[in-house]
C-alpha cells in the first residue's frame, strides 16, 4: 500500500460520481443494501460503551505489569489489549466495564493492589 501525505490526498480528484448520487432514490439503496446482505428494515441495536483497558488501568494508578498482575492475565495479553493487536473476551470487557464503573467493588473482589504493584513514581509507601 502506497503512503501519501495528506496534501497529496486532498489535491486528487474525487472519484465519486456525484450525479449518480444525487439521483439515487430510497428505494435503489435499500435495494442496494439488501444485495450486499444488509436488512435496511432491521432496527439498529443500541451500543454499548467499550472501556479501554488502559484508561481503566490510568485509572488506578498502575503500570501495565501491576495491573495485569492484579486482574490475573499475562503482561503480554494486556499490551496486546492497549496496543490494539487483540481486543479483550467478553468477560474481560465485562471485567474493564465494572472496574470502570464500580473501582471501589473492584479493589473489593480483585483484593488491594500491594505497595510493590503500585506506580513508583510519585507514590510513597503508607499513602
Amino acid at each position: 500500500m502506497a503512503r501519501i501525505t495528506l496534501e497529496e490526498a486532498l489535491a486528487r480528484s474525487s472519484t465519486v460520481d456525484r450525479e449518480k448520487l444525487a439521483t439515487t432514490s430510497e428505494a435503489e439503496i435499500r435495494n442496494y443494501m439488501r444485495d450486499d446482505g444488509y436488512d435496511p428494515d432491521t432496527p439498529i441495536e443500541p451500543g454499548r460503551v467499550v472501556y479501554p483497558p488502559r484508561a481503566v488501568r490510568e485509572q488506578f494508578g498502575l503500570t501495565q505489569a501491576a495491573f495485569a498482575a492484579w486482574i490475573g492475565v499475562p503482561l503480554a495479553t494486556l499490551r496486546n489489549w492497549e496496543q490494539g493487536r487483540t481486543s479483550p473476551d467478553p468477560s474481560a470487557r465485562a471485567l474493564m466495564r465494572m472496574m470502570a464503573r464500580e473501582p471501589e467493588a473492584a479493589r473489593r473482589a480483585l483484593g488491594s493492589v500491594t505497595p510493590d504493584l503500585r506506580r513508583s513514581r510519585g507514590h510513597r509507601p503508607g499513602s
